[in-house]
Protein backbone atom coordinates (compact mmCIF):
# COMPACT_ATOMS: atom_id res chain seq x y z
CA UNK A 1 0.00 0.00 0.00
CA UNK A 2 1.52 3.33 -1.06
CA UNK A 3 0.10 6.85 -0.54
CA UNK A 4 0.73 9.58 -3.09
CA UNK A 5 -1.32 12.78 -3.03
CA UNK A 6 -4.35 11.05 -1.51
CA UNK A 7 -4.41 8.19 -4.04
CA UNK A 8 -4.58 4.67 -2.62
CA UNK A 9 -2.81 2.02 -4.65
CA UNK A 10 -3.46 -1.56 -3.75
CA UNK A 11 -0.63 -3.68 -5.16
CA UNK A 12 -2.10 -6.95 -3.93
CA UNK A 13 -5.19 -6.62 -6.11
CA UNK A 14 -3.68 -4.44 -8.78
CA UNK A 15 -6.59 -1.99 -9.12
CA UNK A 16 -7.57 1.50 -8.02
CA UNK A 17 -10.49 1.70 -5.56
CA UNK A 18 -12.04 5.22 -5.53
CA UNK A 19 -14.27 4.53 -2.49
CA UNK A 20 -11.32 3.38 -0.44
CA UNK A 21 -9.25 6.33 -1.60
CA UNK A 22 -12.02 8.78 -0.62
CA UNK A 23 -12.49 7.09 2.79
CA UNK A 24 -8.75 7.23 3.49
CA UNK A 25 -8.60 10.90 2.52
CA UNK A 26 -11.65 11.84 4.61
CA UNK A 27 -10.28 9.88 7.57
CA UNK A 28 -6.90 11.60 7.29
CA UNK A 29 -8.49 15.04 7.03
CA UNK A 30 -11.26 14.71 9.62
CA UNK A 31 -9.73 12.57 12.35
CA UNK A 32 -7.42 15.20 13.94
CA UNK A 33 -10.20 17.80 13.81
CA UNK A 34 -12.73 15.43 15.33
CA UNK A 35 -10.33 14.43 18.10
CA UNK A 36 -9.44 18.06 18.82
CA UNK A 37 -13.05 19.25 18.96
CA UNK A 38 -14.20 16.35 21.14
CA UNK A 39 -11.45 17.00 23.68
CA UNK A 40 -11.49 20.79 23.35
CA UNK A 41 -12.47 22.76 26.40
CA UNK A 42 -15.19 25.33 25.79
CA UNK A 43 -16.12 28.57 27.48
CA UNK A 44 -19.71 29.79 27.48
CA UNK A 45 -20.07 33.57 27.78
CA UNK A 46 -23.60 34.77 28.47
CA UNK A 47 -24.36 38.47 28.20
CA UNK A 48 -27.36 40.08 29.87
CA UNK A 49 -27.52 43.81 29.21
CA UNK A 50 -24.09 45.16 30.31
CA UNK A 51 -23.05 42.13 32.37
CA UNK A 52 -21.22 39.07 31.04
CA UNK A 53 -20.96 35.82 32.98
CA UNK A 54 -18.88 32.84 31.90
CA UNK A 55 -18.66 29.14 32.59
CA UNK A 56 -16.02 26.67 31.46
CA UNK A 57 -16.79 23.21 30.07
CA UNK A 58 -14.21 20.40 29.98
CA UNK A 59 -15.39 19.38 26.48
CA UNK A 60 -17.67 20.72 23.77
CA UNK A 61 -21.13 20.95 25.43
CA UNK A 62 -24.41 19.60 24.13
CA UNK A 63 -27.74 21.45 24.19
CA UNK A 64 -28.75 20.16 27.65
CA UNK A 65 -25.39 21.21 29.12
CA UNK A 66 -25.82 24.73 27.74
CA UNK A 67 -29.40 24.82 29.07
CA UNK A 68 -28.21 23.80 32.56
CA UNK A 69 -25.32 26.29 32.42
CA UNK A 70 -27.70 29.08 31.42
CA UNK A 71 -29.91 28.36 34.43
CA UNK A 72 -26.82 28.32 36.66
CA UNK A 73 -25.38 31.59 35.32
CA UNK A 74 -28.70 33.46 35.14
CA UNK A 75 -31.31 31.90 37.48
CA UNK A 76 -34.78 32.49 36.12
CA UNK A 77 -33.63 32.70 32.51
CA UNK A 78 -34.98 30.38 29.86
CA UNK A 79 -32.90 28.87 27.06
CA UNK A 80 -35.79 29.72 24.72
CA UNK A 81 -34.97 33.41 25.21
CA UNK A 82 -31.24 33.01 24.50
CA UNK A 83 -29.90 34.30 21.20
CA UNK A 84 -26.60 34.15 19.36
CA UNK A 85 -25.24 36.18 16.45
CA UNK A 86 -24.99 34.46 13.08
CA UNK A 87 -22.29 35.16 10.50
CA UNK A 88 -24.22 38.22 9.27
CA UNK A 89 -24.68 39.65 12.77
CA UNK A 90 -28.37 38.75 13.04
CA UNK A 91 -29.76 37.51 16.36
CA UNK A 92 -30.85 33.84 16.13
CA UNK A 93 -32.87 32.00 18.79
CA UNK A 94 -31.05 29.08 20.44
CA UNK A 95 -33.11 25.89 20.18
CA UNK A 96 -32.30 22.20 19.88
CA UNK A 97 -32.72 22.55 16.11
CA UNK A 98 -30.32 25.51 15.84
CA UNK A 99 -27.75 24.18 18.34
CA UNK A 100 -25.40 22.72 15.72
CA UNK A 101 -25.49 26.05 13.86
CA UNK A 102 -24.76 27.83 17.17
CA UNK A 103 -21.66 25.68 17.77
CA UNK A 104 -20.35 26.31 14.26
CA UNK A 105 -21.11 30.03 13.94
CA UNK A 106 -20.92 31.33 17.50
CA UNK A 107 -18.01 29.16 18.56
CA UNK A 108 -14.79 30.88 17.71
CA UNK A 109 -11.50 29.42 18.88
CA UNK A 110 -9.56 31.91 20.99
CA UNK A 111 -5.77 31.85 20.75
CA UNK A 112 -5.51 33.96 23.92
CA UNK A 113 -7.47 31.31 25.85
CA UNK A 114 -5.26 28.42 24.78
CA UNK A 115 -7.25 27.43 21.71
CA UNK A 116 -10.49 26.96 23.63
CA UNK A 117 -13.86 27.16 21.94
CA UNK A 118 -15.68 30.35 23.00
CA UNK A 119 -19.50 30.25 22.74
CA UNK A 120 -21.38 33.54 23.11
CA UNK A 121 -25.06 33.96 24.01
CA UNK A 122 -27.27 36.92 24.88
CA UNK A 123 -30.26 36.68 27.23
CA UNK A 124 -32.78 39.30 28.36
CA UNK A 125 -32.82 40.13 32.07
CA UNK A 126 -35.00 37.54 33.84
CA UNK A 127 -38.25 39.14 34.97
CA UNK A 128 -38.74 39.07 38.72
CA UNK A 129 -42.35 38.82 39.79
CA UNK A 130 -42.28 38.40 43.59
CA UNK A 131 -45.94 39.41 43.81
CA UNK A 132 -46.94 36.33 41.80
CA UNK A 133 -45.06 33.84 43.95
CA UNK A 134 -46.82 32.65 47.12
CA UNK A 135 -45.09 33.18 50.44
CA UNK A 136 -43.88 29.88 51.92
CA UNK A 137 -43.82 29.37 55.67
CA UNK A 138 -41.76 26.65 57.33
CA UNK A 139 -42.76 25.32 60.72
CA UNK A 140 -40.12 23.21 62.45
CA UNK A 141 -38.96 22.80 66.01
CA UNK A 142 -35.40 24.10 66.46
CA UNK A 143 -34.34 21.04 68.50
CA UNK A 144 -35.46 18.58 65.81
CA UNK A 145 -32.56 19.09 63.42
CA UNK A 146 -32.36 16.45 60.72
CA UNK A 147 -29.10 15.06 59.32
CA UNK A 148 -27.86 16.75 56.13
CA UNK A 149 -28.98 13.97 53.78
CA UNK A 150 -32.44 13.49 55.29
CA UNK A 151 -35.42 15.76 55.02
CA UNK A 152 -36.94 16.58 58.43
CA UNK A 153 -40.23 14.76 58.94
CA UNK A 154 -41.86 17.59 60.90
CA UNK A 155 -41.48 20.32 58.27
CA UNK A 156 -44.76 21.64 56.96
CA UNK A 157 -44.80 23.76 53.84
CA UNK A 158 -47.77 26.04 53.46
CA UNK A 159 -48.45 28.34 50.56
CA UNK A 160 -50.09 31.53 51.72
CA UNK A 161 -50.90 34.50 49.52
CA UNK A 162 -49.00 37.62 50.41
CA UNK A 163 -51.26 40.02 52.29
CA UNK A 164 -50.19 43.22 50.54
CA UNK A 165 -50.70 41.91 46.99
CA UNK A 166 -53.92 42.72 45.20
CA UNK A 167 -55.47 39.87 43.22
CA UNK A 168 -54.47 39.96 39.57
CA UNK A 169 -57.12 41.02 37.14
CA UNK A 170 -57.69 39.04 33.97
CA UNK A 171 -56.30 41.08 31.07
CA UNK A 172 -59.04 42.11 28.68
CA UNK A 173 -58.47 41.74 24.94
CA UNK A 174 -57.97 44.97 23.08
CA UNK A 175 -60.80 45.59 20.62
CA UNK A 176 -59.66 47.37 17.48
CA UNK A 177 -61.74 47.95 14.36
CA UNK A 178 -60.49 45.78 11.51
CA UNK A 179 -60.79 46.47 7.80
CA UNK A 180 -63.54 44.54 6.02
CA UNK A 181 -61.04 42.43 4.05
CA UNK A 182 -59.43 40.94 7.20
CA UNK A 183 -60.62 37.54 8.44
CA UNK A 184 -60.08 36.65 12.12
CA UNK A 185 -59.35 33.07 13.20
CA UNK A 186 -59.00 31.80 16.77
CA UNK A 187 -56.14 29.35 17.27
CA UNK A 188 -55.57 27.30 20.40
CA UNK A 189 -53.36 24.43 21.47
CA UNK A 190 -55.27 21.14 21.83
CA UNK A 191 -55.41 19.65 25.31
CA UNK A 192 -52.67 17.13 25.94
CA UNK A 193 -50.27 18.71 23.44
CA UNK A 194 -46.69 19.15 24.65
CA UNK A 195 -45.88 22.77 25.41
CA UNK A 196 -42.79 24.19 23.72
Amino acid sequence: LKLREGVVLNHARGYYDPERQFAARVHRISTPTARASAAMAAILKVQCEDEIRRLQFEATPDFEAVRAALRQLWPGSDVGQATYKDDEGDACALTECTFADFLIISGGVSASLGGRLVLRLQVPRPAAHPERQPAVARKAAPSDAAPENEAPSNVVLQAEPAEDVAPEEEPQPLELPLPSNVVVYAISTPLGSPQA
